[in-house]
């Protein structure tokens, strides 16, 4: 029975067919209607301006992928009406702020909808109420200049050219063990809603389920447009209230700093401390060159012994530490500025301190052999290294908590990155696998989070969240349609 085989193949190729043509006409018709409406925005379908939002993503294979139209909002009502329009058509779409995700598709779209940020860009600082307001087209580096003067900063991120993204992912700055995730600093926000709706959230109002899911929710659930967070008194760039800076440490010390990672996490509970410590690889030849960085921070004087004696005790090859304002410290990681895009990759695990330092082992173990098995193929990597203490976790239940709901600090936050060389343009099916398997079998410690904005798209992070069932009954009342869900890529389990 030959013919009714072909039949079938037909018919099940032509609702593929059908069903790609229906979601690029939904796109089609809803950029023209956007082109032709009364917003007092720009959309754009080819061209420069086209170009420059399209193939902004900082990671390749987002930069590389070509929406239907790009429109660029100025304002709430302009972000307003054209989610209302994308919600008419049933378009397919993807927001984009700061641009730097490493997970496909979740700040691009192909063949839909790019709801480019950067020009709502404003902040501002009020003194009365020790808040600061700003657009989400605000990068952290820009915030930090913007507010230095005023001796204060938010609680951003610890790499200048991140945008505002970060909040809905929960967020780590370096003020992270004094004033709990990014999200946690929060105040109020302006979200649109897949509707078009808009509406103002806070932690006390009749949206403050919404505001909740909004710190660590991703972006499931709207769009937000404006942040009020607090301002923390930080000083200016001439109040060196910071000490610190970087070791770097050959890789001989790979066991001694593995050890005092996991020391670390166990037993330092310091809201004045900082650090971010990562193993770093880069490629040359069919070569791996390998170094070891530990960027240190503490609010006050001196590292103290207490807190950085294990790591100050292994010889390190470079060191510079001194006294640093705020602005030093969180300008460490600075913008790169204009550099060619690359396909990035991000991953995700988390251990518990302890004095039993196996796991911390193995996850190297598995990153080492990893990197050295497709050395040809890897531009760069890190293995990197980010403590949560119980100060950080007990300062941002002070201030209201968040969807995240860490039961305790104690951990380290683990992120796998990988970068592939200059015009690469895609990952091998042996090196995903790796990568996969890699995230399978790594070591981590159950009950503690995933950290969002480090993870790999396929891991499933808000099942790890204490506020994991909190997020799934938010979501059913801002989005019964799932229209989120079906037409923009994001964060799984909702």
């Amino acid at each position: 029975m030959v013919l009714p085989s072909i039949l079938l193949a037909v018919f099940c190729f032509s609702i593929l067919s059908l069903s790609a043509r229906s979601t690029a006409t939904a796109s089609d018709l809803a950029c023209q209607h956007l082109q032709k409406g009364s917003l007092r925005t720009i959309v754009s379908t080819s061209g420069n301006l086209y170009e420059s939002g399209a193939t902004s993503a900082w990671n390749l294979l987002n930069a590389n992928l070509q929406p239907t139209c790009v429109i660029f909002p100025r304002t709430t009502e302009d972000v307003s009406k054209a989610m209302e329009i994308i919600y008419k058509f049933d378009g397919n779409y993807a927001v984009q702020a700061g641009g730097h995700s490493a997970m496909q598709g979740w700040n691009n779209v192909q063949d839909g909808i790019l709801i480019h940020l950067k020009d709502m860009n404003n902040i501002s600082y009020d003194s009365k109420t020790r808040s600061v307001t700003f657009q989400p087209g605000v990068s952290w580096g820009q915030a930090l200049d913007a507010l230095e003067r005023h001796g204060v900063a938010v609680a951003g991120g610890r790499v200048s050219d991140v945008g505002t993204g970060l909040l809905l992912g929960g967020g780590i700055s370096y003020l992270a063990p004094q004033v709990g995730y990014s999200a946690d600093t929060m105040r109020e926000v302006d979200v649109v809603l897949v509707t078009g709706e808009v509406v103002t959230a806070t932690a006390t109002n009749a949206f403050s389920d919404l505001f909740r899911a909004l710190k660590g929710g991703a972006n499931r659930y709207g769009i937000v447009t404006r942040y009020v967070v607090d301002a923390i008194p930080t000083g200016t760039k001439e109040d060196k209230l910071w000490y610190g800076g970087q070791l770097v440490y050959a890789n001989s010390s790979v066991d001694a700093v593995l050890t005092a990672l996991a020391h670390y996490a166990l037993k330092v509970d310091d809201p004045k401390s900082a650090m971010l410590l990562y193993f770093f690889n880069s490629f040359a030849n069919n070569t791996v060159s390998p170094l070891i960085v530990l960027n240190a921070f503490y609010n006050g004087d001196s590292l103290p012994e207490t807190v950085y004696g294990e790591f100050l005790s292994i010889p390190a090859v470079q060191k510079n530490l001194s006294r640093l304002s705020y602005y030093d410290v969180a300008n460490l990681i600075g913008d790169p500025g204009a550099v060619t895009p690359l396909v990035e990759l991000f991953g995700a695990s988390v251990l518990e301190g302890s004095n039993n330092t196996q796991s911390y082992r193995d996850i190297y173990s598995l990153y080492a052999t990893l990197c050295e098995n497709f050395k040809g193929e890897l531009g760069g990597t890190t293995l990197s290294f980010t403590p949560v203490s119980n100060s950080q976790i007990l300062a941002g239940r002070t201030r209201g908590g968040n969807a995240i709901d860490a039961p305790r600090g104690g951990f380290h936050m683990i992120q796998f990155s990988m970068s592939l060389p200059v015009g690469a343009q895609n990952v091998s099916v042996g090196l995903e696998t790796a990568r996969q398997t890699f995230f399978r079998v790594a070591p981590r410690t159950l009950g503690l989070p995933l950290y969002i904005n480090e993870s790999d798209k396929n891991q499933s992070v808000f099942p790890t969240y204490g506020g994991y069932d909190f997020l799934k009954k938010t979501y059913q009342k801002y989005d019964p349609t799932r229209f989120n869900v079906r037409h923009t890529n994001g964060p799984s389990g909702l």
